[in-house]
């Protein structure tokens, strides 16, 4: 899988050292990239409304850091 880096890097230009958070649903594209970037990563667990299905038996660099099953958590 090719990491597409440069609109995350983007951000970090523009606003500089802060922790940014990345929140999605995809464990198969949404985490690579803002796991490389040391961004903490968030996958809102699927409540069976989601378009993908999610798998977590995936390589560490693919998995969030953390799971939540609501905005609310």
């Amino acid at each position: 899988m090719v990491l597409s880096l440069g609109n995350y890097e983007i951000f970090e230009r523009k606003f500089g050292e802060y922790n940014f958070y990345y929140v999605g649903d995809n464990t198969f594209k949404d985490f690579i990239s803002p796991n490389k970037l040391g961004l903490q990563t968030i996958c809102l667990i699927d409540n069976g409304t989601n378009i993908y299905k999610q798998n977590f038996n995936l390589p560490q660099e693919y998995l969030p850091k953390k799971n939540i099953s609501s905005f609310h958590d």
